[in-house]
């Protein structure tokens, strides 16, 4: 799947003129939306569904790509806004909570399904694994990666499409 994305983004790379230096302005987000859609799109397979030791291998990965990403970060660059940035985060995080008790208490949900669901939402699958064993409820750890997993699709097409909005 990833070999595929990346050949299609490099490929839209060539078709655009091959600009030196500008191929993974192309081929980054061509590979986050191809392997997103690859990856709904086989999740349907039931022999892919059922492969042992796929959550293992995808939390490592996630956690390394997690990892890469923040080694990435140059800090000296966001030092004077970063007061800014952290509020901003803030924010959000308190804010995507809030409104996850709101619908929660407004479906009549109960709190196991809403910690695990807002974990879910705010910080990905990879925590949910952690939050459903401390909450003693092992039955929320399927529910809760595919929560997690739906919210990254959502938010990488989302990303996409402000990405293209910004751009104009």
């Amino acid at each position: 799947m990833a070999i595929v994305s990346a050949g299609i983004g490099v490929l839209v790379w060539i078709l655009q003129g091959s600009v030196e230096g500008r191929m993974f302005d192309v081929l980054v987000p061509s590979l986050m939306i191809g392997v997103t859609v690859f990856g709904i799109i086989a999740s349907f397979s039931k022999k892919v569904r059922e492969v042992k030791g796929t959550n293992i291998l995808g939390h490592y990965l996630i956690l390394v790509f997690s990892f890469a990403l923040a080694s990435s970060v140059n800090l000296l660059l966001i030092s004077g806004d970063f007061s800014k940035i952290i509020i901003l985060y803030g924010i959000i995080t308190l804010g995507t909570f809030f409104l996850a008790m709101v619908i929660s208490i407004f479906f009549k949900i109960d709190s196991d399904c809403m910690i695990v669901c807002a974990t879910a939402g705010i910080y990905g699958p990879a925590f949910i694994p952690a939050i459903t064993k401390q909450l003693k409820n092992d039955q929320l750890t399927a529910p809760g990666l595919i929560v997690g997993s739906i919210g990254y699709a959502i938010g990488t097409f989302l990303g996409l499409l402000f990405g293209l909005l910004f751009m104009i």
